[in-house]
């Protein structure tokens, strides 16, 4: 065959001579192109409905678009693909030498591969496992546009996801149905002999240890018949499945135990529909378009590399910027992929880019670096000639700051002084929290990660409390963070002596809200029981109760309702639903009964980021009031019973055997493993048609308050926020 590798005209390959990019051992996939992708590419981000419903395409014959890419780039690394298994030094597989890079579709190249992905191989990854139901029965004409429904099984999802075209999460008891049917998929019995020991132990089942087995331990739940896609490439020759093979293939017995039905139970009205698609399949082919070789460089990849982005999914700032980095520094992932697993607490784009910002923050900064623009980021790292010396002085700083540990030592020192774990269990954070601060607080960890620069390990236990509280703080009641994180960089050298209050030098603009005492939070509320009827009438929701109107129930003069929205109406706002600090009140429960959950990979839990319900007390059920009419205290009860006051997390197999106990001192009096911050559970127990009573109303209201505030003292106390809340005038 001609080499024409260097020629510019489109390409013409098959689907398994894609995969035969990644997938070793795919047969009569030879190819004169072998595509990697390149180290300025983002990672993966495709959805499971994505990769399900690109196969349901290609074995209807839809067009699926086409592949983008350039002869081998010049002082790029390959990414380690998705679809190798890691070495168990956390190293990528070593794999054909590239001839190309993908610079558009390598989301498309990674759903095509893996349909020839046989996940029981050690050199494979099990993270995604591909299936196609030989038997959907209705769920191919129920909530699906699908004709084909391939499923796909995940690390964090590997019961899968229901039929439909979004692929939502299945329930919390489908789930634990899935987990009683696996025990019986796991008897010895039924697994086969040479797979003896991959299997889920007895021992491990009985201790509850299997929260998520391997994708490849496990199959979809919401299924009549799946099998691994690879499978039925394996026996389909000739355009033609031969089902007499693939039914003595060991797989199939283990399906059968799963489903109960087996593979010659297909008619053949089912067979051909099956075969047509695999036909198509086999046949089908993608453009693989070729840049022009007469480039000027790295620079002009780089460029077409951002205007393709704008076609398809787009990249964030963030993302954007870390691929230009890799573009001019294509090293910087390979230092930031061989981090450990429990300290990639964010996407490999956030992390370098707030070390980027920490390593160009000195010690003597008062502010900390701002995100940088593509722009100037594309300054510091372009080796051009006539690149400024401050921007060749940044780019040093910041390459030794990653290259020598710099990135992984904050993350390190972060996780030693900050985590719930046997030396400070009394105000330590679950790791659910550390990572939540990573993502949503990207300045407060920022700071963290500066902490960590500048200062050497910190024993004392009152300045960790502190460190935890100020960072809390600013998460949740940040109102501008980057200006509340900038005034403790500005004093970071007095540290010990900074307040909350300092950091709103314009009390008219605070950048912060002030934690209230609970005396204060009491006083908003404005309920007890001197309440009138015309005042609980009259809460009917937290800003009115708080804000609009006084213990009578009339309306505050206009300067009254704003001096009172100022000093308890925002921050009692962010407070009657932040379920971050019932999750602190209960980081005990949290951190024992979920000790192997680390959420730091969001985009492994995207849609399905924690092993937990937040489960109401009262049931909202219990208040429905659609087409029953309107009780006189229903608004303040329901607005109570949405607040967190009336939440608690519990594990999902515990809401599942007390999903129908509606009876609040039943469902949680006797259980030993949940603190529940109440000895009021019977005021719990109301029912619509109570919520025109005053007294009943008041028993649930006062109990769901005091409660609420029980799990924000177990925060403001427990951190000692008092002592360094507000200066004492």
């Amino acid at each position: 065959m001609t080499n024409i590798t260097n020629q510019n005209f489109p390409h013409l390959l098959k689907l398994k001579q894609i995969a035969a990019w990644q997938v070793k051992g795919v047969e009569n996939a030879d190819s004169y192109i072998t595509a990697r992708v390149p180290s300025l590419q983002r990672g993966a981000v495709w959805e499971p409905q994505q990769i399900e419903m690109l196969w349901d395409s290609i074995m209807r014959g839809f067009p699926i678009g086409s592949i983008v890419i350039a002869k081998k780039i010049e002082g790029q690394n390959n990414q380690h693909s998705p679809i190798l298994a890691k070495t168990s030094a956390n190293e990528p597989q070593k794999c054909k030498e590239a001839s190309h890079h993908i610079l558009d579709g390598q989301q498309r190249c990674n759903a095509i591969s893996w349909g020839f992905v046989n996940p029981w191989k050690p050199d494979l990854s099990d993270d995604v496992v591909l299936w196609l139901d030989l038997k959907p029965g209705d769920r191919v004409k129920k909530n699906t546009t699908r004709k084909y429904l391939f499923r796909v099984t995940t690390k964090a999802h590997p019961w899968g996801f229901d039929h439909g075209d979004e692929a939502r999460n299945l329930s919390a008891g489908d789930i634990e149905k899935f987990k009683d049917r696996l025990k019986t998929l796991h008897n010895p019995i039924n697994w086969p002999t040479n797979l003896h020991g991959e299997l889920i132990s007895e021992r491990d089942f009985e201790s509850g240890k299997i929260k998520r087995p391997s994708p490849k331990l496990a199959m979809p739940y919401d299924a009549g018949f799946p099998v691994p896609v690879f499978l039925l490439f394996k026996y389909f020759e000739g355009g033609k499945m031969d089902w007499e093979r693939l039914a003595k293939d060991e797989w199939l017995s283990l399906i059968t135990v799963w489903t109960g039905s087996h593979v010659q139970q297909l008619d053949d009205y089912d067979r051909k529909y099956i075969e047509q698609g695999l036909a198509i399949a086999d046949q089908a082919a993608m453009v693989i378009e070729q840049v022009p070789i007469l480039l000027d460089g790295i620079d002009d990849i780089e460029q077409i590399f951002q205007r393709l982005n704008r076609q398809g999914t787009r990249l964030d700032n963030e993302e954007l910027a870390y691929s230009l980095i890799k573009a001019y520094w294509p090293e910087v992932e390979n230092k930031v992929s061989k981090l450990p697993d429990h300290l990639k607490h964010t996407t490999e784009a956030r992390l370098v880019g707030l070390g980027v910002r920490v390593a160009l923050t000195d010690e003597t900064s008062e502010k900390i670096e701002q995100e940088m623009s593509v722009e100037r980021i594309r300054n510091i790292f372009r080796p051009h000639e006539d690149k400024s010396k401050e921007d060749i002085k940044r780019h040093e700083l910041i390459k030794q700051f990653i290259e020598n540990g710099g990135l992984e030592n904050s993350l390190k020192w972060i996780d030693k002084h900050i985590l719930y774990d046997i030396k400070n269990r009394e105000y330590g954070l679950p790791k659910y929290l550390r990572s939540s601060i990573a993502w949503h607080s990207r300045d407060v960890f920022a700071w963290l990660m500066l902490l960590a620069k500048r200062n050497q390990p910190v024993e004392e236990h009152f300045l960790l409390k502190k460190i935890i509280g100020l960072a809390l703080t600013i998460h949740w009641f940040g109102v501008d963070k980057f200006k509340s994180i900038n005034t403790l960089v500005k004093y970071h050298n007095n540290f010990i002596n900074i307040y909350i209050s300092d950091l709103n030098p314009d009390v008219n603009h605070p950048s912060v809200r002030i934690p209230l005492h609970s005396v204060d939070i009491e006083a908003a509320f404005q309920l007890g029981e001197n309440s009138t009827e015309n005042q609980l009438a009259n809460w009917t929701d937290f800003w009115q109760g708080v804000v609009n109107f006084n213990v009578d129930g009339d309306k505050y003069q206009e300067k009254d309702a704003t001096d009172r929205a100022n000093k308890y109406g925002h921050f009692i706002g962010k407070l009657r639903n932040e379920r971050e600090l019932l999750v602190y009140a209960q980081r005990a429960y949290i951190e024992n009964v979920f000790d192997g959950f680390d959420p730091s990979n969001k985009l492994m839990w995207k849609g399905h980021n924690r092993p937990w319900d937040y489960d109401h007390i009262l049931p909202s059920q219990s208040l429905n009031a659609q087409g029953k009419g309107m009780k006189k205290y229903l608004k303040i009860s329901q607005a109570w019973q949405q607040s967190i006051g009336n939440l608690v997390a519990v594990d999902f197999s515990f809401n599942r055997a007390a999903q129908d106990i509606v009876n609040a001192y039943e469902k949680y009096a006797e259980s030993n493993k949940i603190e529940i911050f109440s000895n009021e559970l019977s005021a719990f127990v109301i029912s619509l048609d109570d919520t025109d009573e005053s007294d009943p109303t008041k028993q649930f209201v006062f109990a769901a308050k005091n409660r609420l505030l029980a799990i924000y003292q177990e925060w403001f106390t427990g951190l000692k926020i008092e002592d360094y809340r507000e200066k004492c005038l």
